[in-house]
């Protein structure tokens, strides 16, 4: 359980899949995306998309936010195969970050985020109980509003036609 709601981690997890085109690697890197959004350094999005280019091998742009992650400083950075970058990736997140967004539940902040991811949830929930009622009714609204919209016209042409006289 963490700070972010369903709606926010379902769409970090559709941008893992699209990045690294691989649900299994998208799967092991959600947690990842949110415990470094958690962080603050980024919004969810953008560790999402930072976490899915580490994933790769990729880890240059967070070298320029997490000092041992710069090529210069760490030699597997520098020169590692990307499976190498990865590993390192990970074993540095998981040192510094691992269990940021889960943690981030004990503060006042995290804990209001959450109560407003779950008032979110039951709004959505009570659409989904709403909804299909709703749909079924808008055809006979429809229909109504029609007719009550003819009935104006109507009633409009009739008093017009009959102005000055006593009907």
């Amino acid at each position: 359980q963490t700070q972010y709601g369903d709606t926010e981690s379902a769409e970090v997890f559709t941008t893992l899949i699209q990045l690294t085109s691989d649900y299994d690697k998208s799967v092991k890197a959600l947690p990842m995306a949110l415990d470094l959004a958690a962080t603050g350094l980024f919004d969810a999005g953008t560790a999402a998309k930072y976490v899915a280019m580490a994933m790769e091998g990729n880890v240059q742009m967070l070298g320029r936010y997490i000092p041992e992650l710069r090529a210069e400083t760490n030699e597997i950075v520098k020169n590692g195969t990307a499976a190498e970058k990865t590993a390192e990736f990970m074993r540095i997140f998981n040192e510094k970050f691992a269990g940021t967004a889960q943690k981030n539940l004990q503060s006042t902040a995290g804990q209001t985020k959450q109560l407003k991811n779950y008032m979110s949830d039951l709004g959505e929930a009570i659409g989904d109980l709403v909804l299909p009622a709703l749909n079924s009714l808008i055809p006979s609204l429809t229909t109504a509003t029609v007719a009550l919209l003819n009935f104006g016209k109507m009633s409009k042409t009739i008093s017009k036609s009959d102005e000055g006289r006593l009907v």
